[in-house]
């Protein structure tokens, strides 16, 4: 490749393939030229100001950027000899240059690095060989008049034209889109790529330091995402409600039972429950219509009329009339205590009538 005036980085090329033997796939309007010794293609070579190409119509060389330029009185036969109006001006051939990429470069008869003036395109020496030509790496840029295909600016191995993130640093392994995992934040969560494990958090959800957020979490597996999970931290061993939670997470009454063994689960919160979860105003262990906190008589019979007090009513039917247990209790100890003192009395008694 030749060197340019003026140019701080004097290299350019042409593409490679075989001479004659190349089927024109890609309509290219240049000749591409194969390396007998190597096998990578090179179509055109990156360079700072000109790619040097052969036109394959004409066999002119050309300057291929922004604006093309055809250095018109040029000519590169079969044998990649180069002619200048005619005489001899040096040849192309494939060396190695300091970046240790083998590519086409033009030389002068002197066998040195040609060098092109950009405005006239007359060729000169340079004294310079291809190993004292840095940076012009090969990017086999296949295409015509669009340089930014043909340039990779942050050399992550994607064109500029395709990079997606054209600042990679050169640190960072970039993806087939020219992007780090570092510059990526697909959900835009804040949490990069790398680090993101969750990468469709919704926008309208706040992620946490790994970017995700709690309808995309399940922290304890029990089929309930942590957004709605009543009970975050439910065993794997038990199964979990529609709130995320277990029997055995929950107590709704408060009485220290758990659900699961809790059989009155609506216990007031200034009442005792027993190991049941229940308290007296939830039992009527007799049936009889009074709860326990009232009844005075627990074992009634469920065949009996009670009054308010629990107890079984005495009297036709049990009903009205009738006297309660409890009075007539009273009255049969009334009653007995009466004739046991009557009995006492009358053994005490003179017998006025005995001698």
């Amino acid at each position: 490749m030749p060197a340019f005036e003026n140019s701080s980085k004097a290299s350019v090329l042409a593409g490679l393939f075989v001479l004659g033997l190349c089927v024109d796939a890609l309509a290219l309007p240049w000749i591409q030229f194969a390396d007998a010794e190597s096998s990578s293609v090179c179509e055109v070579v990156n360079a700072a100001n000109l790619e040097l190409v052969v036109l394959a119509s004409t066999g002119e060389l050309a300057g291929v950027s922004g604006t093309d330029v055809v250095f018109a009185d040029t000519f590169v036969d079969a044998d990649g000899l180069v002619f200048y109006f005619g005489d001899p001006a040096g040849y192309i051939e494939f060396a190695v240059d300091a970046d240790g990429f083998r590519t086409l470069w033009w030389f002068t008869d002197f066998n040195d690095v040609a060098n092109v003036n950009e405005f006239t395109g007359e060729p000169t020496s340079t004294g310079l060989l291809p190993i004292d030509f840095g940076d012009v790496p090969c990017d086999a840029c296949p295409f015509w008049d669009v340089p930014a295909e043909c340039f990779d600016s942050d050399d992550d191995g994607v064109e500029d034209a395709f990079d997606l993130c054209p600042d990679t640093p050169l640190d960072l392994v970039a993806d087939e889109d020219g992007c780090a995992c570092e510059e990526l934040d697909g959900d835009l969560d804040g949490i990069n790529a790398c680090f993101d494990l969750c990468a469709d958090t919704p926008l309208d959800e706040i992620p946490d330091i790994d970017g995700c957020s709690c309808s995309q979490l399940d922290s304890d597996l029990d089929g309930v995402d942590d957004c709605f999970d009543l009970c975050p931290n439910t065993p794997p061993s038990v199964v979990a409600d529609d709130d995320g939670c277990a029997c055995e997470e929950i107590d709704g009454d408060q009485d220290g039972i758990n659900a699961c063994f809790d059989l009155c689960a609506d216990t007031p919160f200034d009442e005792i429950a027993d190991f049941d979860g229940c308290s007296c105003s939830q039992l009527d262990d007799d049936q009889d219509g009074v709860e326990n906190c009232f009844d005075q008589c627990s074992n009634t019979s469920p065949l009996d009329a009670v009054d308010i007090d629990g107890c079984a009513i005495i009297g036709p039917g049990g009903g009205g009339g009738g006297i309660s247990l409890n009075f007539c209790g009273s009255i049969n100890a009334i009653v007995l205590g009466v004739m046991v003192m009557g009995l006492v009395g009358f053994r005490r008694l003179p017998r006025r009538w005995e001698a």
